[in-house]
């Protein structure tokens, strides 16, 4: 389940001990790409969506330097922090690592 964030929404991260915490742009094309491969990794969990152009602040208090970034957090503290598909593929995934290679050509 995807739940797209505001300042104002903040406080429903502290609902849940363990969450994905996923930010994008609606500029971004790699980030509208990435998101079945995060909601296939992430699927038992919320994913919480946060637009750093409409939420600047937000992006801020977490230090975002690039997108997309993805923090999975356990137990409400940051375990893994994902910045692109390589990050979130594993070894043993079947899908194709050069599967992106024109999005960035």
């Amino acid at each position: 389940m995807v739940v797209y964030i505001s300042s104002g929404d903040m406080n429903e991260l502290h609902e849940h001990s363990s969450y994905v915490l996923k930010f994008v742009s609606h500029r971004c094309k790699g980030c509208s790409i990435l998101n079945p491969l995060i909601h296939d990794k992430f699927k038992s969990k919320v994913i919480f969506q946060v637009d750093i152009d409409e939420h600047p602040s937000i992006a801020n208090t977490y230090n975002i330097k690039t997108i997309p970034t993805i923090l999975n957090v356990e137990n409400n503290k940051i375990c893994d922090t994902y910045f692109n598909y390589k990050d979130l593929i594993d070894n043993k995934s079947d899908i194709d690592p050069y599967m992106f290679y024109n999005l960035y050509i």
